[in-house]
């Protein structure tokens, strides 16, 4: 007994029934972005640790050392 193997070509249309992403992998932290604007603006570290002055930087690590609410002291630091 011999199977034939047919290759047949047929050009399909596909839609989906709702939205598809296909991402990429990245993962955002929550603190590490903000939407503005319908924009997403990604906080990239380095970036921000040149944008600071020496009196910033050591502004802003001493609201984080705060015992009491870090997060916003740390929030209210960035007009």
């Amino acid at each position: 007994m011999t199977t034939q193997v047919r290759n047949d070509r047929r050009t399909l249309a596909i839609s989906t029934l709702s939205p598809l992403h296909i991402g990429c992998g990245d993962v955002y932290e929550p603190s590490g972005f903000v939407i503005h604007a319908g924009l997403l603006h990604v906080l990239e570290p380095a970036d921000l640790s040149l944008a600071l002055s020496d009196a910033e930087h050591k502004r802003l690590a001493a609201l984080a050392a705060q015992q009491h609410e870090p997060v916003g002291a740390i929030q209210r630091f960035f007009p």
